[in-house]
């Protein structure tokens, strides 16, 4: 698995912590030894050898991948290391005491919880102890205080600082690179929404989209976008929703580079209650493209087919209700045979656009609280032909009309009839289909199990997408277009309810359909889509 970013920067943190402590006690011997220090260079001699064995160990962790058990190690050994040579210098007039405010500072930077409560206590700890006991003059002084040591430890600590501050700005830099990449591939650009004061906070890249300038603007200097979107993000300010309740808002943009494009607005923030909103847009304009596509071809489908297949159905029934007995038997097998295509050519028709309306969000749902039983038996009634053609037998259990729910009546029958034409497919002549009806927990369930081979195993997931179906040619027959469970599924999820199955092997299919015991609990001003 690869590492995250967070751990990324642990690691190279820790090297960095580690290989500067390696590089800056050998230093500050030298430097001792330069200017003749020679006891001070001699207690950080040993300082360092007491370290050693601990560095070593830590190094070899690090090169293991523990960079955060590393960086705990590093800051309670550097500062047990300069507690003890600040308490025997006894003074804070010492090279050991700029290290230690840099130690405490260098939690921040590695993006660790522990580590940025952990240095600052201890070594303010260490700090606030000496200088107490210095003034009142507790601690034996064995060494004098030091100008050219103070002004060292200073030197060392800003040169760490500066060290890891450019370690920071480069990773810093490869994660805004690494955004840019993220932001690219999803056509997404991002800005900052004001909600008490109104304004926008556009950056360099986005500010030529929006038609602005950098930096934060109100609504009204937005010139690309129309007023029908500034209402929009007006709306978004005013909203009394928490930020996890935002609906996306779509708008186009009427001006600037990106004129008649379409993109979506996403809104996020850190704090449900939060004035400022982090708005990701995203170009959608080839998915709107393809919506209108789909309209398009919905309404060909229903102006060039469904108007004259009505209409060349209606004459096939009125040629057979005039003239069928008058004619010969071949004639009027053809004729029948002609009606059946026309009536299973006009289910598909219908099947494809009750599909494509419900995807548009065009097919009101007018549910209420009502028996199922009787929806339960006019689906029956519509497929009884198909069960005496195959010659099944049909056994129920649990019917009851005072089991009530929420349902629509006519969605309802359409879910039913789909589960039964199914079952009636797949079942061998002669069979039995079983269903049955009863309460569990919230919703009232009602199941339909076939006699059939069972749903294939590789098949199960994708059960309820549009146009699949199983390869099961030697049981199927070739009319249908695989929406049916699509289709099915989403009219239970309008409904609040859902549809589920199961297909132990070798035992055929039970599919569930789960509705509502009451009506579901609508939001303030929401009202029933009954």
């Amino acid at each position: 698995m690869a590492p995250t970013n967070h751990q990324e920067t642990q690691t190279i943190f820790a090297s960095a912590f580690l290989n500067t402590l390696l590089l800056a006690i050998p230093l500050a011997i030298l430097l001792y030894g330069l200017f003749g220090e020679w006891q001070r260079a001699l207690r950080t001699t040993y300082l360092l050898l007491a370290m050693a064995p601990m560095l070593c160990l830590l190094y070899w962790r690090l090169r293991q991948g523990k960079s955060r058990q590393v960086l705990i190690g590093l800051s309670l050994l550097m500062w047990l290391g300069l507690s003890v040579q600040i308490v025997t210098a006894a003074t804070l007039s010492n090279p050991v005491t700029p290290l230690l405010i840099y130690l405490a500072a260098i939690g921040s930077y590695a993006q660790d919880r522990l580590l940025s409560w952990l240095n600052p206590c201890l070594c303010t700890l260490t700090i606030l102890g000496v200088g107490v006991l210095e003034k009142l003059q507790l601690l034996p002084s064995s060494m004098p205080p030091s100008s050219l040591g103070l002004g060292l430890g200073s030197v060392v600590a800003i040169g760490f600082m500066w060290h890891l501050s450019r370690l920071n700005g480069r990773q810093l830099a490869k994660l805004n690179s690494q955004l840019h990449l993220a932001l690219n591939a999803g056509k997404m650009h991002c800005f900052t929404l004001n909600r008490d004061r109104q304004t926008l906070l556009v950056n360099d890249e986005t500010s030529p989209l929006l038609g602005c300038k950098p930096g934060e603007q109100p609504f009204n200097a937005l010139t690309a976008l129309s007023a029908e979107s500034c209402q929009g993000l007006i709306k978004v300010c005013g909203s009394p929703l928490t930020v996890s309740d935002f609906p996306p808002l779509d708008l186009q943009l009427t001006g600037g580079p990106g004129q008649g494009r379409w993109f979506r607005l996403f809104f996020s923030s850190q704090q449900s209650q939060a004035p400022y909103l982090v708005c990701a847009m995203q170009d959608i304009n080839e998915q709107k493209q393809t919506d209108l596509a789909k309209e398009n071809f919905t309404a060909m489908v229903s102006h060039e087919l469904r108007t004259p297949l009505t209409s060349l159905l209606g004459s096939l029934s009125l040629l057979r209700g005039l003239h069928g007995k008058d004619m010969p038997e071949s004639a009027q097998q053809l004729l029948d045979m002609a009606h059946r295509g026309g009536e299973r050519l006009a289910a598909l028709v219908n099947e494809i656009l009750d599909y494509f309306k419900l995807q548009a969000g065009r097919m009101p749902i007018n549910a209420r609280m009502t028996a199922l039983c009787p929806d339960i038996e006019q689906a029956i009634e519509s497929v009884s032909a198909l069960l005496q053609e195959r010659q099944l037998t049909l056994h129920r259990d649990g019917f009851c009309n005072d089991l009530k729910t929420w349902l629509d009546s006519s969605r309802t029958q359409q879910v039913v009839i789909n589960l039964l034409s199914n079952a009636i497919k797949f079942s061998p002549p002669g069979t039995a289909l079983w269903m049955s009806m009863h309460y569990t927990g919230q919703h009232l369930r009602f199941s339909l199990r076939d006699s059939g081979p069972g749903i294939p195993e590789d098949f199960q997931q994708r059960i309820f997408e549009p146009f699949t179906q199983a390869n099961m040619s030697n049981t199927r027959e070739g009319n249908s277009t695989g929406l049916g469970l699509a289709f099915s599924q989403q009219l239970m999820h309008l409904m609040g309810g859902e549809l589920s199955f199961s297909s132990p092997p070798g035992e055929g299919a039970t599919f569930h359909m789960d509705l509502l015991r009451q009506p579901p609990q609508m939001a303030p001003g929401q009202s029933s889509p009954g």
